[in-house]
């Protein structure tokens, strides 16, 4: 099976943390529309002392930047949502249906393979613009016992330090970042990456979660009818899902037990969402990696396709070139006992979308000099 690798360089920053103000979706809603008539930067410095604890989709977002009045409050509201992209949606928004009985839980189990197994190999050779937006934080000190995720990124401490865009193929069921292709802004030399959405991510992801632990979890409202959400945890052992980081002075590469949930079309089996959160084991427990990617349909020629059209990816890591060893290393008589070394951490964010798609086409004439024309 392939893996799906999840990149992480990093450079060093120095911006002052901040506590922030945990606020539920419903509550900045309410401060929008209160302060409608507020300049930008009024706002965005507002908005930016927040915290959400609850999920804002993506849908929310796009409400919300519709109605800002200007392009620094529309950023800090997308380090708002996105931060808060592997929390739970607000009850509201999830639909309160009964779930569905074991055959009919079976039935869209079995679509969903269907679609990973049979659907997704058969897209066509087609290219889309990835664009990138990096933000990162001030490291911080990593705690003795296992991190999560926070309840939300604290607009304040983050930074929007690059923005960047390449050109990636999907070619014979393979994806290619085609770097030449590329137009780079401001692209940093060394930070989080990842890839793998158009195709690696579903099967690696899918194909561990239904040979491991998949639950039901909830209905909730897409943009096109109910989806069916199920919650997965895939334990060490059983992980194709493969990570890189910096650790010290040397770099990690590990296949770490993960978990998330998959958002699923009922009746077609599609995937529309899918998020991984990483649970490392010590000396890396403070360590968190996560990626979800949204999938829509998209016209590619003349034909629709379900394709990545948004991802975010939050990493809380280790600072790449620190003069330090990733572990020290206790006599015991004659036994060496690893003791990890607390590093310092930082959290970064990118904010991905997925644009410009076209199908990859040749076409030919047959000139005979029948008629002769030149």
């Amino acid at each position: 099976m392939r893996k799906v690798a999840f990149l992480m360089l990093l450079a060093e920053v120095t911006w002052h943390a901040c506590a922030a103000q945990p606020v539920t979706v419903q509550q900045v809603e309410q401060l929008l529309a209160a302060n409608s008539r507020q300049s930008d930067a009024a706002l965005a410095k507002q908005l930016s002392t927040l915290e959400l604890t609850e999920r804002a989709n993506s849908t929310r977002l796009a409400n919300w930047q519709a109605n800002a009045p200007g392009s620094r409050s529309r950023e800090v509201l997308v380090v708002l949502a996105d931060g808060s992209a592997f929390l739970d949606l607000p009850t509201a928004d999830t639909l309160s249906q009964a779930p569905p009985d074991r055959a009919a839980l079976g039935a869209i189990i079995s679509r969903a393979i269907n679609y990973v197994v049979k659907t997704m190999p058969r897209l066509p050779n087609f290219s889309a613009t990835r664009a990138t937006t990096h933000f990162e934080d001030k490291p911080q000190r990593m705690p003795s016992s296992r991190a999560s995720l926070p309840s939300g990124v604290r607009p304040e401490v983050l930074r929007r330090t690059s923005q960047f865009s390449v050109i990636v193929t999907y070619r014979d069921g393979h994806e290619v970042d085609d770097q030449k292709a590329g137009i780079n802004e401001l692209k940093p030399p060394a930070s989080l990456t990842s890839f793998g959405e158009f195709g690696p991510i579903l099967e690696v992801v899918v194909g561990d979660a239904i040979h491991s632990k998949m639950t039901w979890a909830h209905w909730e409202q897409g943009a096109d009818g109910p989806e069916a959400v199920f919650r997965y945890e895939v334990p060490e052992g059983k992980s194709h899902y493969r990570i890189l980081f910096p650790y010290g002075d040397t770099f990690v590469s590990e296949l770490p037990a993960y978990h998330g949930e998959i958002a699923v079309d009922p009746g077609s089996g599609n995937i529309l969402r899918l998020s991984v959160v990483s649970d490392l084991k010590p000396p890396y427990q403070g360590i968190v990696t996560a990626i979800v990617v949204e999938y829509a349909p998209v016209v590619i020629g003349e034909l629709s396709y379900i394709c990545p059209v948004k991802s975010v990816a939050l990493s809380k890591l280790p600072i790449a070139g620190q003069n330090v060893s990733a572990s020290r290393y206790v006599s015991a008589g004659q036994i060496k006992t690893p003791e990890p070394v607390p590093l310092p951490l930082r959290v970064e964010l990118n904010d991905v979308t997925f644009t410009r798609y076209h199908v990859f086409r040749s076409e030919a004439r047959i000139l005979t000099g029948v008629d002769g024309n030149p």
